[in-house]
């Protein structure tokens, strides 16, 4: 994908779903690049989901594939887990 359409696809998925949005994209940790695939720029990603969608989030590349498994998830999820008074000041309200 180019330019800000894979912006546009992830917040709106992220925008329907309840708890969390899970995706794959392709690592740009390969050994080998192909012209027709998209190699997600990593810090753009994180930036992106950091500073428009929630600073919940895990990135795995823990398995053999060259993909990144990346889950977003909603503030009111991480509140429900771990909802105790200590942790309010963490919570901020969702961005969308």
């Amino acid at each position: 994908m180019s330019g800000h359409s894979w912006q546009t696809l992830i917040t709106h998925c992220y925008s329907g779903c309840r708890k969390a949005l899970i995706f794959n994209t392709i690592s740009p940790f390969v050994d080998y690049y192909q012209s027709n695939v998209y190699y997600c720029n990593l810090w753009k990603l994180v930036n992106y989901i950091n500073d428009k969608l929630s600073r919940f989030f895990i990135i795995d590349q823990a398995y053999p594939l060259y993909e990144i498994t990346i889950t977003v998830y909603k503030e009111a999820e991480i509140r429900n887990q771990y909802s105790q008074e200590q942790f309010i000041k963490y919570y901020h309200g969702d961005k969308q």
